[in-house]
């Protein structure tokens, strides 16, 4: 198995209530046969998306930060195609607005990336926000007027990225086989929101223990 070609791998990560850690990825690809070279550091235009979209009103809470941004070559195999990782670690770090609502670490909001294919290798793609921001309705779902919201910042997200990164845009990729790739044509957000479970394994428990309740044990 191998990827068709070479492509971009942004990881943005960061903290959530300072304990906890959180990183969410999009993969970038040119068209057939592409060489236009990687960027040897993350674009200033490319910080400033991501800033804009996680300080975009009510998205994310106040409680995740970002503090480092990721931008480097996938091999077909895989790897990384330097050996220097690019990196850019954010000073002061990039916070979430939102302070409505407090949700546990491991609660996410899934955003899918679709392409213009709709089944088979690379069709679709997805990454998980931390800490959404809006407050859910009684049916324990996001309103409608959330779910626009999340579709239109990401969306304005990846059209910006898709600007600084050019010719390299954002796509699906997959290895199964000799390998897929899938431009992104725009994406979609449900209403209910989901969990993961490795952005819960930080917080210290500090259990309290009661007394003994058992006074009189049972015969054998």
């Amino acid at each position: 198995m191998a990827y068709k070609q070479n492509f971009l791998r942004l990881v943005v990560s960061g903290t959530l209530y300072t304990d906890e850690q959180f990183s969410w990825s999009m993969a970038f690809i040119q068209g057939a046969g592409g060489t236009a070279p990687a960027p040897e550091t993350v674009p200033d235009a490319v910080v400033s998306a991501i800033t804009s979209f996680w300080r975009w009103p009510s998205l994310i809470s106040k409680f995740a930060q970002i503090d480092t941004v990721k931008l480097n070559e996938i091999g077909p195999d895989g790897r990384y195609v330097n050996s220097e990782t690019v990196v850019r670690e954010i000073v002061g770090g990039i916070v979430g607005v939102a302070d409505s609502v407090i949700y546990p670490p491991q609660v996410a909001l899934v955003v899918s990336l679709d392409t213009a294919i709709r089944r088979g290798r690379a069709h679709g793609g997805r990454f998980y926000l931390p800490l959404p921001g809006p407050t859910l309705l009684s049916s324990g779902t996001l309103a409608v007027a959330e779910q626009e919201k999340y579709v239109d910042s990401a969306t304005t997200l990846i059209e910006q990225l898709n600007n600084a990164l050019q010719p390299w845009q954002v796509g699906v990729v997959s290895d199964i086989g000799p390998g897929a790739q899938q431009r992104v044509t725009h994406v979609r957000v449900g209403r209910v929101l989901d969990t993961m479970r490795s952005r819960r394994r930080s917080l210290d428990e500090a259990y309290i223990q009661g007394e003994n309740i058992v006074e009189n044990p049972i015969p054998g």
